[in-house]
């Protein structure tokens, strides 16, 4: 499998949270990149923020994920594809919500490559969740890339593994109440205050990134000709609880919410880890700290007038 160092790259769902910073770190790398986005409105944000790259960058329609053939034109030429156009929120009234367009859309995708993106397509990888590989237990367990259950993929796929994904917002949101779901979780814990003591305490954040470590990752992964055929990736290692995060905001911005101040993390057992030491070795990506992420994040929002300190 053949590294990508250059050409062009497409990104699906780019308009998303993570997929705006992976757009943006090709861009920064020097790749031109096509992103698919489901309307014109969806685009116009897109084009604004990236205007300075030219032609570098360049949207295209895919207005249903799920259709057979909806990305037959968006793979004709690229060297590689960033698959990271998938729903995700805790809302869903019926599993097929999420799982459907999940699925399916990952298989379109795949079926236009093999089609009509097989002279150029190299390399493509898959942002799937740490969610397909940990499960709840009884007792305390660490997780790595061979709780990986399903490898039966095509030999030039590579998938990364990330958990809830926070840091500064990208994407094109007018205010807090649009975040996306990771985002509206961090907000309501740090922000907002609407966790108790209890839960502040007992909830993880399963293993937070920054997302723009993510997008490093994702980045590294499809350059880099060190991750082999059908390989996933665990892109987290820590499992903070909430109130970890709350104690580093209120550190830095005292106006906000405390949190519990009877938290002793010596005393904390974490049921979830991760064992990130391939992602290590095989892409070098060092993780941004709990403070830098916290900090970062709450700058870009005091930027917004979202909150003041």
């Amino acid at each position: 499998m053949p590294a990508v160092t250059s050409g062009k790259v497409l990104v699906t769902g780019a308009n998303g949270y993570v997929a705006v910073w992976v757009v943006k770190s090709y861009l920064e790398k020097g790749f031109a990149v096509r992103g698919t986005v489901r309307s014109e409105s969806k685009a116009k944000h897109l084009r604004q923020l990236f205007q300075s790259y030219g032609d570098k960058f360049e949207t295209i329609i895919v207005d249903d994920i799920t259709k057979e053939g909806a990305f037959d034109e968006a793979v004709k030429g690229v060297d590689a594809i960033a698959h990271t156009a998938s729903p995700f929120h805790d809302r869903a009234d019926d599993p097929s919500e999420i799982i459907v367009p999940a699925v399916q859309g990952t298989l379109s995708m795949l079926h236009s490559a093999l089609q009509h993106g097989a002279q150029s397509v190299q390399r493509v990888v898959i942002t799937a969740s740490c969610a397909s590989i940990f499960e709840h237990g009884a007792t305390p367990r660490v997780f790595s890339e061979k709780d990986w259950n399903e490898r039966a993929i095509r030999e030039d796929v590579a998938v990364m593994n990330p958990p809830y994904v926070y840091g500064p917002v990208l994407h094109e949101v007018d205010k807090p109440e649009h975040l996306n779901e990771s985002l509206t979780l961090w907000w309501n814990a740090v922000v907002a205050g609407k966790l108790t003591d209890e839960e502040l305490v007992t909830i993880g954040y399963v293993l937070s990134v920054d997302e723009r470590l993510r997008s490093s990752l994702t980045m590294a992964a499809r350059c880099t000709d060190l991750v082999g055929p059908a390989e996933s990736v665990s892109s987290s290692a820590r499992v903070p609880t909430r109130t970890r995060t709350v104690n580093i905001a209120h550190r830095l911005y005292p106006k906000l919410p405390a949190g519990n101040t009877s938290y002793d993390p010596a005393k904390a057992v974490h049921m979830i880890s991760f064992n990130a030491s391939k992602e290590r070795k095989l892409l070098g990506i060092k993780y941004h700290t709990m403070e830098e992420m916290t900090r970062d994040t709450l700058e870009d929002f005091i930027k917004r007038g979202w909150i003041s300190v």
